[in-house]
C-alpha cells in the first residue's frame, strides 16, 4: 500500500497552496497575538498577587523598605497604617511595656503599638485618573541605593485600577526620591 502512495503524483494546486501559506500566517500572527496577551495579563496579575501578598505581611516589617519593597495603605494624614481586615486574625496585638519587654523572637508574633491600625472604610482613597472610580492608595516604598555616602530612598503613591478586571493597572499618583526617609 505504501509502494502505492510513495508512486502516486498528486497533482499540485498552487493557488490551495498559497492559501494555505496565508491562513497558516494568519493563524500564527493571532497566536502570537493572543501569547503575547497572555503574557500581559499573567505579567499584571502578578503584580496584583505581590501587591496583595505584600500589603497582608506588611506588618511583620520592622524597618519597612529598608531590606526590600513594602506597601502599605496610608490613613488620611498620609502615613502609613495598618489595616485591621489585612492583619492575621492571631496576632498579638502588644500594649508599649509588652512591646518594650518582650524578645525579639516573641515580637515576630506581633506588631510594634505605636502603629497606628485603621479599618479599611478609613484609608486615604483618591479618584483614579482612568476610571474615574475613589481607590485606596497605597504607598510603594523602597531603599534603592545603600552606600557609605549616602542613601537613597523611592517613595510611590499608587492606585489599583480594575475597572477591566482582566487587565488591572498600577497608576501611578507621585514619585519622590530622597537621601533621607520619608
Amino acid at each position: 500500500m505504501t509502494e502505492v502512495l510513495e508512486k502516486t503524483v498528486f497533482p499540485i494546486d498552487y493557488r490551495a497552496v498559497c492559501a494555505l501559506n496565508q491562513v497558516s500566517a494568519a493563524t500564527v500572527k493571532s497566536c502570537k497575538q493572543s501569547i503575547k496577551a497572555l503574557e500581559t495579563r499573567r505579567y499584571q496579575m502578578d503584580g496584583i498577587v505581590g501587591i496583595t501578598y505584600a500589603l497582608l505581611t506588611h506588618w511583620s516589617q520592622n524597618d519597612p523598605g529598608k531590606y526590600g519593597l513594602s506597601i502599605s495603605f496610608l490613613g488620611q494624614n498620609e502615613h502609613r497604617v495598618l489595616v485591621e481586615e489585612y492583619l492575621p486574625p492571631d496576632i498579638k496585638r502588644f500594649t508599649k511595656e509588652e512591646w518594650e519587654a518582650a524578645p525579639l523572637s516573641e515580637r515576630q508574633h506581633g506588631f510594634d503599638p505605636r502603629r497606628k491600625v485603621i479599618s479599611l472604610a478609613d484609608v486615604l482613597c483618591a479618584e483614579c485618573p482612568e476610571c474615574h472610580e475613589s481607590h485606596p492608595v497605597l504607598e510603594w516604598y523602597r531603599q534603592t541605593y545603600d552606600g557609605p555616602g549616602g542613601d537613597e530612598w523611592l517613595k510611590r503613591h499608587i492606585l489599583l485600577c480594575c475597572a477591566d478586571v482582566d487587565s488591572p493597572k498600577q497608576i501611578e499618583l507621585d514619585r519622590k526620591v530622597s537621601a533621607d526617609r520619608f
